[in-house]
């Protein structure tokens, strides 16, 4: 009747089967009364979270504890933010108008910065004939950070500061990081009439088309005379803007200046924003 057996019991005796039925029955119920005692526990401790939850916020106010959690975890992710920057070392390289700058930052804060300098001299028929630093007589600038302080304030010495870019990113370093405190192209973002360069553009495409090493190169600017400007990067380049109107704003109120004058309509839209704290 039965082809099959249990065990070497054979299922042609219905006492058998009656007790093997019986067997698997009670296993069934077991785990069926394992699970629903499972599923209750865990259900118990969730709705006791919820009531710890709830009762916190009633204490404390919801809003109130819903801000005050969200404005500790900015400042917990700002904080680790903060310190994994400061955690980063560089190696400075500047041009020649920014020497100043470069050996005071490195004198002020030796453990971030490091200053090598730079020869920027001329070959006799008046091209150049530079020498970067930190490359001999030991190559301390590969795989590391490299910060470069830029300053645009001629054509002679923007190609030329170019051409210090480009071979630093082909000397394997980790990233290339760029200040350039005053953009003196940046008033020049459009044209009226054709045959007019638009040298905010063609700047930004020369950054664009520097080497990759890796990562894009940082341009970090200051009071950027348009904002839209930033988007004329692309590709290699990425811009990272900053204001120095809070060092402004400072130094204002250690005098008797009370009053801002914005030469234009678009310098108010540009810049107003940032002094509406002092309205008053």
């Amino acid at each position: 009747m039965f082809p099959f057996s249990v065990g070497k019991v054979s299922l042609h005796n219905h006492r058998y089967f009656r007790l093997a039925i019986f067997i698997v029955s009670l296993q069934l119920a077991a785990i069926q009364s394992f699970v629903t005692h499972r599923v209750a526990s865990i259900h118990a401790m969730q709705q006791q979270r919820r009531r710890q939850r709830q009762q916190q916020f009633a204490e404390g106010g919801s809003g109130s504890s819903s801000e005050d959690s969200y404005d500790r975890a900015q400042r917990i992710m700002y904080n680790q933010q903060a310190r994994k920057r400061e955690a980063i070392r560089y190696q400075i390289i500047a041009a020649k108008a920014c020497e100043p700058l470069a050996q005071r930052m490195a004198q002020q804060y030796p453990e971030r910065f490091t200053f090598h300098p730079t020869v920027w001299e001329k070959f006799p028929d008046g091209t150049d004939n530079i020498e970067i630093g930190g490359m001999t007589p030991h190559n301390v600038i590969s795989g590391e950070h490299v910060l470069f302080l830029a300053s645009f304030h001629s054509n002679d010495v923007t190609l030329s500061q170019f051409q210090v870019m480009i071979c630093l990113l082909q000397s394997f370093i980790e990233s290339l990081t760029v200040v350039l405190p005053f953009s003196p192209v940046g008033t020049m973002e459009r044209v009226i009439r054709e045959g007019q360069v638009a040298t905010a553009a063609t700047y930004a495409h020369m950054f664009s088309s520097l080497p990759r090493c890796g990562r894009p190169t940082r341009l970090m600017v200051y009071d950027l005379h348009t904002l839209q400007n930033r988007f004329y990067l692309h590709g290699n380049a990425v811009a990272s803007l900053h204001t120095a109107i809070p060092l402004l704003k400072k130094k204002m109120k250690e005098t008797d200046i009370n009053c801002v004058a914005f030469p234009d309509d678009g310098a108010a839209k540009r810049f107003s924003a940032l002094f509406q704290d002092m309205v008053g």
